[in-house]
């Protein structure tokens, strides 16, 4: 059966059955009415003409949310047989990562006081303020399009207070750095911040004795935390100033590209590109990070599950993209140097991953020494003449490493 869904042009991707337009068929350059969008020059176009655009989809049934009512799968009428189709852009920093730590650290806490007030509000049944958070999106995408390794070190703080919260701002800020490494505008880069920053707002209904559950879920349990992307899709759904896409990410971004996930297993059916970014790094922010009764793993580990795990839990053509931009060895992550030592990463460039620059905190034997500054490309030795080379990476936290202490005295403000 087919069904007409009224979408956002952000969300338009090659392969989808436009019907119809938000204005007259002969406002655009195209010769009939109705198209199959074929190339990105078509959803440019679209997106230069429109703010909706409805599509033909099939609808084989539905999802129940509550008792009084139902929600259609988003569902495009054809595969997505081309998973991404935009020039990777990359990340090129514009200025110094000491210029841009100072303004990167005011807006990372910023927009957690945000974050922290969004999920209290959600939680006690009260409005969010959309337009606080689209100013905190625009300050995040200033800061990453200027050197994103300034809000990269800062998504490495290990903070166990509004986990939830602190989870999604780090979410929004990988997505939007993934989105403009391969090549989303400015546009589509403000509704994928918004939508990756409320992504698990439905968490606010899940019990906290489940959230905060230190033990592994019962099957009960996994079943009721499982909810809370139908949840989320609940509470946005009233919200008319909210994007469609926006609401679609929450519902769906626990679903994979194999059929499997949840909230409804759906095999051959595309998810949207902004609901296929949040997957990645929504996966790759819970593995570097410790959450319930699960202990976090190294970048390096967590980036190596996402390269097994990609064409079935996430898209191939995103996972390698996401793989590329962050690196082997991220800006921010601890790493252990083959003499003992133990160091920072302070920066990549897209063509030295395995030789980025890092600045050396701990001695070999695990006490704080007078921080040094290494360029790994340069072959810079240390004092017994050996090259200076990286072993291995660790986890955040290691040897007791307070990242956001580290920070604060490095910008000499507080941390708080």
């Amino acid at each position: 059966m087919l069904v007409k869904t009224k979408i956002s042009v952000l969300a338009l991707e090659v392969g989808m059955n436009v019907v119809e337009l938000d204005r007259p068929w002969t406002d655009l350059p195209f010769t009939l009415q109705g198209l199959e969008i074929k190339d990105d020059f078509e959803i440019q176009v679209l997106q230069k003409y429109c703010k909706f655009v409805y599509i033909e989809h099939d609808y084989s049934g539905s999802l129940a949310l509550s008792n009084d009512h139902q929600l259609p799968e988003f569902k495009p009428s054809l595969a997505n047989k081309k998973a991404f189709t935009r020039k990777i852009r990359g990340l090129q920093a514009k200025t110094e990562l000491d210029n841009e730590l100072a303004r990167a650290h005011s807006v990372y806490f910023q927009a957690r006081r945000h974050m922290e007030s969004i999920f209290n509000s959600a939680k006690n049944h009260r409005t969010i303020n959309i337009k606080e958070t689209q100013s905190v999106v625009a300050k995040c995408i200033t800061s990453i399009v200027s050197n994103a390794n300034a809000l990269f070190w800062l998504t490495r703080i290990q903070d166990t207070s509004a986990v939830e919260a602190n989870h999604s701002l780090r979410v929004a800020v990988l997505s939007i750095a993934l989105g403009h490494y391969v090549g989303l505008h400015r546009q589509e880069l403000e509704q994928l911040g918004i939508a990756a920053l409320l992504h698990d707002i439905g968490k606010t209904r899940i019990p906290d004795e489940i959230l905060t559950k230190r033990t592994r879920f019962t099957e009960a349990e996994k079943r009721v935390m499982e909810r809370h992307t139908a949840l989320g899709y609940e509470l946005l759904h009233a919200d008319t100033s909210l994007e469609p896409i926006i609401k679609e990410v929450a519902l769906n971004h626990h679903q994979r590209p194999d059929g499997q996930g949840y909230p409804a297993k759906r095999r051959n059916s595309p998810l949207s590109l902004f609901t296929r970014i949040v997957s990645i790094v929504d996966s790759y922010d819970d593995m570097t990070h410790e959450i319930s009764h699960v202990k976090s793993r190294s970048p390096r580990l967590a980036l190596k599950e996402i390269y097994e795990k990609a064409g079935k839990q996430f898209d191939p053509s995103l996972a390698k993209a996401f793989i590329k931009m962050v690196g082997i060895y991220p800006a921010g992550s601890l790493v252990k140097m083959t003499n003992g030592e133990i160091a920072m990463v302070v920066s990549t460039e897209s063509k030295s991953k395995l030789s980025p620059k890092i600045e050396l905190i701990y001695n070999k034997h695990g006490k704080m020494r007078s921080p040094l500054i290494v360029d790994l490309q340069e072959g810079a030795k240390d004092q017994d003449g050996a090259e200076y080379k990286i072993a291995g990476s660790l986890p955040d936290g290691s040897l007791g490493m307070d990242m956001k202490r580290y920070i604060a005295d490095r910008l000499n403000v507080s941390a708080f």
